[in-house]
């Protein structure tokens, strides 16, 4: 199906876009959420749906960038009552077959290759560390990687005072 018409916040990367694909462009109302009702849902069960993972993990609001994307695919691989779910849409009828692990559920998991040559010889591979997504490829397709951070970045985390997503380092 072919757009025949869209509806933006005057954005100039969208207009330029829009201008570029031969596609009509309309200006959203600024300040009136009637005209952009679909999207101002949308946002809103992602939100609510970042904010209760965030809840349920105890951790901070810097985090949600990645609570934000976990929330997403979790919600996109969730199969509906009439059997399908956008992931089984996207890859032709297959449902998500993999884990699905909390946000920031406590696991062990082996580091990086160059990592682990570091270790001293009789050091234990594995690792301790919260799951904070899961490591999409391109198109989508996920190959079994999840994005964790190490517990040992927390060493000297400081819960009282607020921090930015950028504060942390995946």
């Amino acid at each position: 199906r072919r757009v025949e018409y869209a509806w933006t916040d005057s954005a100039t990367e969208l207009i330029k876009a829009l201008k570029d694909l031969g596609i009509p462009h309309g200006k959203a109302t600024p300040g009136r959420h009637t005209a952009n009702a679909i999207c101002e849902r949308t946002v809103r069960k992602v939100v609510e749906g970042a904010r209760t993972s965030l809840e349920h993990a105890g951790l901070a609001a810097c985090f949600w960038p990645w609570a934000v994307r976990y929330w997403c695919f979790m919600d996109n691989t969730e199969v509906r009552t009439d059997g399908h779910s956008a992931w089984s849409k996207r890859f032709a009828g297959k449902h998500f077959e993999g884990p699905r692990l909390p946000f920031g559920c406590r696991v062990e998991y082996l580091p990086r290759p160059e990592e682990v040559k570091a270790l001293p010889k009789f050091e234990p591979r594995a690792q301790v560390g919260i799951v904070v997504g899961y490591y999409l490829q391109p198109g989508g397709l996920w190959k079994g990687e999840f994005m964790v951070i190490p517990l040992e970045w927390f060493r000297d985390y400081d819960f009282s005072r607020p921090y930015s997503s950028r504060d942390i380092r995946v």
